[in-house]
């Protein structure tokens, strides 16, 4: 099939071809950027007085734009999604349990501070800068995932988790730039853990 003939240099097929090539480039830099912005570099769980509890460390590598729209406004909403499921060798692993941990980022406009404020906790955490703020709410240790007693002796379990922006959580207008812009598609790879202990 060509797109140039002697009597219609640019048929109109070809540009729906062009388009459709253009957006998947522009989605496919969306991934590899997300790789970058953020990552679970590490992640295990321990069982103490009957309870898995989980220690996690998440680094993130946001865009200078991400953080000029803090500077002007703009609250980041981040969730840490924890899945523990049951190993199983011929059918999908089902989930056993599942958890949100969000999170909102936000710049005090009158005391230059950044703050981490996590709503289902009911905590508020000041920083002097936003990285710092970051690497704050990357860091979780001792989060109570589920009571040990709910898992059957003799099976297998894993735990994943992974961070994400969420996109649908920003200002009408800006959304609609998010969801192309490479440098607003922060989202990691889920990462693996076995749960050990009883």
């Amino acid at each position: 099939m060509h797109c140039l003939n002697g009597n219609n240099p640019i048929p109109r097929f070809c540009f729906r071809t062009l388009a459709g090539g253009l957006l998947l480039l522009v989605l496919g830099a969306a991934t590899a950027e997300s790789d970058d912005a953020v990552e679970v570099i590490s992640a295990d769980s321990n069982v103490y007085d009957g309870w898995h509890v989980l220690d996690a460390s998440i680094r993130f590598a946001l865009d200078d734009e991400l953080f000029v729209a803090l500077e002007h406004g703009v609250h980041l909403n981040i969730d840490v999604l924890v899945e523990i499921r049951r190993q199983r060798k011929w059918l999908w692993d089902p989930v056993i349990s599942s958890h949100r941990l969000g999170f909102i980022l936000q710049h005090h406009p009158l005391t230059g501070a950044y703050v981490v404020t996590e709503p289902i906790a009911n905590t508020r955490r000041e920083f002097p800068d936003a990285r710092e703020a970051l690497q704050s709410l990357g860091t979780i240790r001792n989060y109570h995932l589920l009571n040990a007693g709910l898992l059957t002796q003799g099976e297998a379990y894993d735990g994943y988790i992974k961070a994400r922006l969420k996109i649908d959580a920003l200002p009408a207008p800006l959304q609609a730039v998010a969801y192309v812009s490479p440098k607003w598609r922060v989202e990691s790879a889920w990462l693996k853990w076995s749960l050990t202990g009883p």
